[in-house]
């Protein structure tokens, strides 16, 4: 599966964002290549909501998240051809003549690997700017595998203690982190390992990362406190992602897909219409587990009263996920 920005405001370790909105329900909407925009519509087999972008976090938190600050804008999350981005500005070092150890590195592809034997094709951070703007080539000095902790070299030096093909990600303050892998194929066709992974490139295609699935059911995240959710570009599948800084409960309105309580998911209110979104686009609604009944499923009665006909309804259209099986979504069909 392959989500390829911008899309997913994450925070401020990717230089060029990536935004994202939330699709869910058997009838799915056409996800778009670029920011996995969907509009809402109803079909008979089920609802497809649609949801807002992420909401992009501060640089500190960064180091926590090991993701992106938000420079793309959707003005539209229903539009996926409405989207625009911006990528960070880099700073040349060497407007005209410098010495040679100031210069930076040519550029290589991450997804590719094309450094010589014994390196691999690194981001970086060139301008200080607390952003990875730039790829290099690094010696490979470790052997750490993915799901194995790591710990990454400043991020101007770029590199890390992880395997060849694999970056440190998940950042710390220490900047400990997790092993995961990058995309692989081509830019035209990228990659993951895992079938559950999802290839997330960044808009100038200096980020090329597989990011770990996961089960909302399960809360099954490598990094506590990250949030399980859901976008078409994902192709129905959940990836994890760092939480706004404020989380909304079940029945309150929400601007950003990781904009909601752990449990619960930031969807269209026309599909989960609770009085107390009002007049909102979006509403947190709850996660449910369809092996567990439609109707009568646990996760729903709570909210039955405030949002009459509501049922549990399931992500994929068909044959549940086999990275998520029973994953679904309370929502009046």
């Amino acid at each position: 599966m392959i989500f390829r920005s911008p899309s997913f405001a994450q925070a401020a370790l990717l230089a060029a964002p990536l935004a994202f909105s939330l699709a869910c329900g058997p009838g799915s909407s056409d996800a778009q290549g670029s920011d996995g925009s969907a509009s809402a519509t109803t079909e008979s087999s089920g609802p497809t909501t649609a949801g807002p972008s992420s909401s992009s976090a501060s640089t500190s938190d960064a180091m926590t998240a090991g993701e992106s600050d938000a420079t793309s804008v959707t003005s539209d999350p229903s539009d996926p051809s409405d989207t625009s981005s911006t990528s960070a500005p880099t700073t040349d070092p060497c407007p005209f003549i410098c010495d040679v150890d100031m210069a930076v590195p040519p550029a290589c592809d991450p997804i590719v690997q094309d450094c010589p034997e014994g390196q691999e094709c690194t981001p970086y951070d060139s301008s200080g700017g607390n952003s990875w703007d730039a790829t290099k080539c690094v010696d490979i000095t470790g052997d750490a595998q993915v799901g194995e902790p790591c710990t990454a070299n400043p991020l101007t030096e770029g590199g890390d203690d992880c395997d060849g093909g694999l970056i440190c990600w998940y950042l710390d303050e220490e900047l400990h982190g997790t092993c995961i892998a990058h995309c692989t194929g081509s830019e035209e066709n990228p990659a993951c390992p895992d079938s559950c992974e999802t290839c997330v490139i960044n808009g100038d295609g200096t980020l090329n990362l597989c990011l770990p699935g996961c089960d909302p059911l399960l809360v099954d995240c490598p990094v506590e406190g990250d949030l399980c959710v859901q976008d078409p570009g994902f192709d129905g599948h959940f990836a994890c992602t760092f939480p706004a800084p404020e989380l909304a409960p079940v029945g309150a309105p929400c601007e950003y897909v990781n904009a909601c309580e752990a449990g619960s998911l930031c969807l269209n209110a026309a599909f989960f219409p609770h009085p107390d979104c009002g007049d909102a686009d979006y509403c947190c609604a709850p996660i449910c587990d369809t092996t567990q009944g439609a109707g009568d499923n646990p996760s729903c009665l709570g909210v039955a009263d405030a949002v009459p006909g509501v049922e549990c309804v399931g992500y994929s259209e068909g044959e549940p996920d086999a990275c998520a099986p029973g994953a679904g979504a309370c929502v009046v069909p």
